[in-house]
């Protein structure tokens, strides 16, 4: 899926949204030295051009390490491809939830090799048309089911289905309530 993930997006908006990170976290806005040209000039180079979503998201990681301000860097970018994901046609609210979720991570620099492993398989399944039975499906799903992730490491229980169609679901484990979406969840074999 190519598309102009960033054309409404010039310099100067990403200027501005790093500056109002900086106001609201009470930090110094200014252009870095050494990063600041090069990102500005890749960017420019970048932002009107058609990328699939992976490249979108490598766009915005180099951005992030390329560190064209002083601080809230990080967030910036992941701020960029987040809401550039928010608005794909076409995607169900829970892969566009999933997508927001791992790309965040990957340009953040924060991702595990599961994090990135599900991403590539997602994009797989974007490009291929693909809805795996696997994953809960909307409305198949109720409080009270038994769920695992879908390498099978961790289950549980759902404790609560989001409006924004997430699953709050506690796990058994360790106790701990999680959020995950039906795409990152399959129904428990023994459910």
């Amino acid at each position: 899926m190519k598309r102009a993930w960033f054309k409404h997006l010039d310099w100067e908006i990403i200027v501005s949204i790093n500056a109002g990170l900086c106001q609201s976290g009470n930090a110094l806005h200014k252009p870095t030295t050494d990063g600041y040209e090069e990102t500005r000039t890749f960017w420019i180079e970048n932002y009107e051009r058609e990328l699939t979503l992976a490249e979108a998201v490598e766009i915005c990681r180099r951005c992030h390490l390329l560190a064209p301000f002083c601080f809230y860097n990080g967030n910036t970018f992941v701020a960029i491809i987040r809401d550039s994901i928010a608005h794909a046609p076409g995607l169900s609210t829970q892969r566009i939830t999933l997508a927001k979720s791992l790309a965040g991570h990957m340009v953040a620099g924060t991702a595990e090799p599961g994090e990135i492993a599900q991403f590539e398989q997602l994009l797989h399944d974007i490009e291929h048309g693909i809805t795996t039975s696997e994953t809960l499906q909307p409305g198949s799903y109720h409080i009270g089911d038994r769920v695992q992730t879908l390498k099978g490491t961790l289950n549980g229980v759902i404790i609560q289905i989001n409006a924004d169609g997430s699953i709050a679901w506690k796990c058994d484990q360790t106790g701990a309530e999680m959020t995950g979406t039906p795409d990152s969840l399959k129904a428990h074999p023994s459910k």
